[in-house]
């Protein structure tokens, strides 16, 4: 097994985003298991931006998928916020 720590609190002001591009990295791989300490939250987000850039998802697509496959996620405020951000970022680059 391979494996990535991230190491980060549940904070909104954490800065996930700035892991984004790594952890896709790092998914594409293989087969991955994202998870954190409840994976309510930074895992969430983590896959969330995952579906968005590797797979094109608007956000609110890739988040539905995820409540779908996990009804309890729920990023905190700031790490939405990053999401948000990097969907019109991702917006951009792809016209």
């Amino acid at each position: 097994f391979k494996t990535m720590h991230i190491s980060i609190d549940d904070d909104p002001k954490e800065n996930i985003a700035d892991w984004f591009n790594i952890a896709h990295r790092f998914i594409q791989d293989g087969s991955t298991l994202v998870h954190c300490y409840a994976g309510i939250s930074r895992s969430a987000t983590i896959v969330i931006s995952y579906l968005m850039c590797m797979h094109k998802m608007p956000i609110h697509v890739a988040l539905n998928h995820c409540v779908k496959c996990r009804p309890v996620i729920a990023p905190n405020r700031g790490f939405m916020r990053q999401l948000l951000k990097y969907h019109r970022e991702l917006r951009k680059t792809r016209g």
